[in-house]
């Protein structure tokens, strides 16, 4: 009988042991659970973080391909323009070319008209001459 107390005690105390020891795993497996809990929130946290940053990444590269078209057409504009410039540059450069030597010829032009005038005056002043000796002569002619 006292070895079955004995017994009885000690395998109450393993009891008691494997109570705590299953307590104490409990605790653990508790906490474990807690920590997965926290893990699998921080992993939905950062997969949605990935997500987001992918869509940002996404738009990013659709927003630089855009602004390289963009950037594209605005070189192509430019060199339109460079041409479109040059083309009036020496258009505008015949012009006054064109404008000057229309205005040396004008120049001789008027000096030629210039000229033309005087020698207009000088045919005149010598017509009158003449006019006034014929004049003077056929009065001479019909006083004497």
């Amino acid at each position: 009988m006292a070895v079955l107390r004995s017994r009885e005690r000690q395998l109450q105390r393993e009891l008691e042991a494997a109570r705590d020891v299953a307590r104490s795993l409990e605790e653990e497996l508790h906490k474990l659970r807690t920590i997965k809990s926290v893990d699998d929130l921080q992993m939905r946290e950062l997969q949605d973080q990935l997500e987001a940053e992918q869509y940002f990444s996404t738009l990013y590269k659709t927003q630089v391909t855009e602004l390289r078209e963009e950037v594209d057409e605005k070189t192509k504009q430019v060199s339109e323009l460079e041409d479109e410039r040059a083309s009036i540059t020496h258009q505008l450069q015949l012009s006054l070319a064109r404008a000057d030597s229309e205005a040396l010829a004008r120049a001789i032009a008027e000096e030629t008209v210039a000229e033309m005038e005087k020698e207009k005056t000088m045919k005149e002043l010598e017509i009158k001459g003449m006019l006034n000796s014929r004049i003077s002569i056929e009065f001479l002619a019909n006083v004497l």
